[in-house]
């Protein structure tokens, strides 16, 4: 991906919540979800 290439943002909105979904590469979710926190994931940059 270079920084011409299309970005989508999904997301659902009603009066008083923004849900936004973020999707994760398979090895950053499945680590993610073995120590139930993305902290010191060396795949994760907030």
């Amino acid at each position: 991906m270079n920084q011409y290439d299309e970005k989508v943002i999904r997301a659902y909105q009603t009066d008083s919540t923004i849900r936004v979904y973020q999707a994760f590469s398979d090895e950053l979710a499945s680590l993610a979800l073995k120590h139930n926190s993305f902290k010191d994931n060396p795949h994760y940059y907030p």
